[in-house]
């Protein structure tokens, strides 16, 4: 192959290697992993109080709403969840499904609620300021 030819070809293959790692994320580390659990403890905890205050603390600020709104939101979001799923037990990380990297980590785990024994647990984050707060967390009977 002539080096006229293979010049464009290999222009391509390394822009296409500099533009993979552009986009490429870093994968969280054990610290930062374990801050991300503490909060879905404490939201999952609040959940069981039915503390809408308590939850929604763990959320991104711009999820941010005063207090009576927190708790309609709550009461129509997770009211029906809570008497179908009852309380939260435990969880198991499913690792094949999360995505702990990046700026927007995705947490997923096989729960337990008191009368669902298989719940998958989707805890979505974002990042806020200077930290990762969460911004969703589904609730599915597997």
């Amino acid at each position: 192959m002539n080096v006229r030819r293979l010049a464009p070809r290999l222009v391509l293959l390394a822009s296409t290697v500099v533009a993979s790692t552009a986009f490429a994320q870093a994968p969280l580390g054990d610290a930062k992993v374990k801050a991300l659990e503490a909060s879905i403890d404490r939201a999952l905890t609040a959940y069981n109080r039915q503390d809408a205050k308590a939850f929604y603390a763990e959320y991104t600020s711009a999820m941010a709403m005063d207090p009576a709104a927190a708790e309609r939101s709550f009461k129509a979001t997770y009211d029906d969840d809570m008497k179908d799923l009852g309380k939260y037990v435990s969880r198991k990380m499913i690792k094949d499904d999360s995505v702990l990297e990046g700026d927007a980590p995705l947490f997923v785990y096989e729960a337990k609620f008191t009368s669902a024994p298989k719940v998958r647990v989707s805890v979505h984050f974002t990042k806020d300021g200077n930290t990762s707060k969460i911004i969703n967390i589904e609730l599915d009977k597997m």
